[in-house]
């Protein structure tokens, strides 16, 4: 073979290769030779928990399904709170035996008992703390012996906010 058809042949090799990069062939991507908008189709794909989700971006894919690894969130709030404050409570109840707000860590248990989430509850007693959806034990930690604060489950299924409120046994009789 002549040296010159060889030299051709080559050239004409790296220019296929180079174009058929720049088009991005191998992934079946051809980009639009303007700058005019991509329009998706209207359709939309049913997710397993039975949201839907719509088509989006440059190749009109489908959003990702929330699942595991993209998981819905909710709010939850609460507050934790410490009683008996005296030791007779009384009828009418007297304004300085109103159970105190409590200042403490709140553990947030997932459903097999391990720690998600811990956070802290304020000097007024109250805490917010941000969940995917499930099922969780509140367990806010009080002293030793007392006070004993009572765990509370919650069954978080809703964005809205999620309200607990935990009582903590002062020991006062």
């Amino acid at each position: 073979m002549p040296k010159n058809s060889i030299i051709i042949l080559t050239i004409a090799i790296i220019v296929a290769v180079i174009l058929f990069w720049q088009l991005d062939l191998k992934n079946g991507d051809i980009p639009p030779k303007d700058n005019s908008p991509i329009v998706c189709t209207m359709e939309a794909k049913t997710c397993p928990d039975g949201s839907a989700v719509g088509r989006t971006g440059p190749l009109c894919e489908f959003a990702a399904c929330p699942s595991a690894t993209n998981p819905i969130n909710a709010v939850v709030s609460g507050t934790v709170m410490l009683s008996p404050i005296c030791p007779v409570e009384r009828i009418p109840p007297d304004p300085k035996c109103m159970p105190k707000p409590y200042a403490t860590e709140v553990k947030v248990l997932d459903d097999k008992g391990g720690t998600l989430k811990t956070t802290q509850s304020l000097s007024d007693g109250s805490f917010t703390i941000i969940l995917p959806y499930g099922n969780y034990t509140f367990q806010a930690i009080g002293g030793n012996p007392l006070p004993r604060c009572s765990p509370i489950i919650l069954s978080v299924q809703t964005p809205t906010i999620n309200n607990v409120n935990i009582s903590c046994d002062t020991g006062i009789r």
